[in-house]
């Protein structure tokens, strides 16, 4: 079966996946006790296989982000939500390929200089020591666990993602209508289902990406489904006024038709090319002239864009992350090459704000806004050194991909760490981003899952043959 081949044919979400995604989220939010009981649950489903112990992550970064007009999360779910990562890595690592090492050999001489580095820098090497090993744990156990699984099961794993999406849109709608839930944060920016704007933004952006990638950069008439459901999905992320989000998926369009044009496997991707970049010029246009013409919507731009505050765009920057950038920047050139210690605050809240358990650090908040600036200041020239082969390895994966929207997706993954630093904290926000990562770079999608014979055969009938039966467990959404 040929990548091109296999990647126009229709898709599909899962009805089933659909309904079980939905229940779980609103049982777990009638009472903080249910989350509890759920962990102990996932845990167990985590240990039948790789595929199931990326769904039990999943779901628990669902519970980890609901919205706290339901209620608080119980204090335990501090712990436990460290377990299930245990949990899955071991479940992981118990059947990892041989060929998942490549990428782990990076990975752990990243993980050996960083925490060599900190020895003499951190402030608390507890600390750094604790968040360099839990990231290199749990990305490590994402990667591996997507680099076990053949074709059909990484199909079966984006319908999973994507149909989480749409119900968490679909169960964020009602609260449009609910401000004490919507807009609960601070009453301007929407967040539905979950805590906080921010959060809905960049949980949306990926998804928003991967649909307008399909829609606005491949060749072929998109059904007008997918246009409602990319269109939805827009309007929320808007909603948000998460302005991190929106850079980030409009950054990812453009990275992915640069990387696209350019790229030896232009042809299996579908790839526009002119008429995609004209397609873009001309909304880009009709956008523009309808918030000139439109008072009512020039007003909605511009309090999307300063969110409130006053002073111009520049003053709006420099408050938000312009201020953080200086800042870091200043911090690494007192220490270039060693940095101060990685996951470290400067102004070392995250040190006085750990969390601990028997003695051991469990957990310790921080806020870096712009990444990168934060990264080098934490880690400097030698431990971005040490990165970047783990890193490109990464991207080689995204853009290798022959469906376009998965390297859009991966792309928006990364930038949405221009203004929320989420890519080394698998805690919250950054572990579900890190399961999105996970698929755009699987191996898996390169490989033939169905003998080939049935390469030519309806998508429906290759369904049958694998034994997935469509009339019950799936629903035809929209071909992509």
């Amino acid at each position: 079966m040929s990548e091109e081949g296999a990647e126009t044919r229709p898709f599909v979400l899962s009805l089933s996946a659909g309904l079980l995604i939905a229940g779980f989220i609103c049982v777990a939010a009638l009472h903080a006790s249910v989350i509890t009981c759920a962990y102990g649950l996932l845990c167990l489903y985590a240990l039948a296989g790789p595929k199931q112990a990326i769904k039990a992550l999943s779901l628990s970064y669902l519970m980890l982000l609901l919205n706290p007009a339901f209620h608080e999360l119980p204090q335990v779910t501090s712990i436990l939500r460290w377990v299930i990562i245990l949990v899955a890595g071991l479940r992981v690592f118990a059947a990892i390929p041989v060929r998942s090492y490549r990428f782990l050999v990076p990975l752990l001489l990243f993980f050996a200089m960083v925490s060599v580095l900190a020895l003499p820098t951190s402030s608390s090497f507890a600390v750094s020591f604790l968040k360099i090993a839990i990231f290199t744990f749990f990305s490590a156990t994402v990667l591996a666990a997507f680099n076990s699984l053949d074709r059909s099961d990484l199909e079966e794993l984006r319908r999973w993602f994507l149909t989480i999406a749409v119900v968490v849109v679909l169960l964020s709608l009602p609260t449009l209508a609910v401000p004490k839930i919507g807009f609960l944060v601070n009453g301007t920016g929407f967040q539905g289902i979950l805590d906080h704007p921010q959060t809905l933004g960049i949980f949306l952006a990926p998804v928003a990406a991967y649909l307008g990638a399909r829609l606005l950069l491949r060749n072929g008439p998109p059904p007008r489904m997918e246009w409602g459901i990319w269109g939805i999905v827009m309007g929320l992320m808007l909603l948000s006024r998460a302005r991190t989000a929106a850079l980030a998926f409009f950054l990812s369009l453009g990275v992915t038709l640069f990387t696209g044009s350019f790229s030896a496997r232009k042809a299996s991707l579908g790839l526009a090319g002119s008429r995609a970049l004209v397609s873009v010029v001309i909304l880009s246009v009709v956008l523009a002239a309808a918030v000139l013409a439109s008072p009512t919507l020039s007003e909605m731009v511009v309090g999307f864009v300063l969110k409130g505050e006053t002073g111009g765009i520049g003053k709006s920057f420099y408050q938000s992350r312009g201020s953080g950038i200086s800042f870091f920047w200043s911090r690494f050139l007192q220490a270039p090459f060693t940095g101060h210690g990685f996951g470290i605050d400067a102004s070392h809240d995250s040190v006085r704000n750990t969390n601990t358990f028997l003695g051991i650090p469990i957990g310790s908040s921080t806020e870096f806004g712009f990444l990168p600036a934060a990264f080098l200041e934490q880690v400097g020239i030698l431990g971005l050194a040490f990165f970047l082969p783990f890193f490109v390895f990464l991207l080689r994966r995204s853009i290798r991909q022959a469906d376009i929207g998965l390297t859009a997706m991966f792309f928006a993954c990364l930038f949405v760490n221009i203004g929320e630093a989420v890519f080394f904290s698998p805690g919250q926000d950054g572990g579900y981003q890190w399961l999105l990562i996970g698929l755009c770079t699987a191996a898996g999608w390169r490989t033939q899952s169905l003998g080939s014979s049935d390469s030519c055969a309806p998508p429906i009938a290759r369904r049958l043959h694998a034994g997935a039966g469509l009339a019950e467990e799936e629903l035809p959404f929209f071909p992509l």
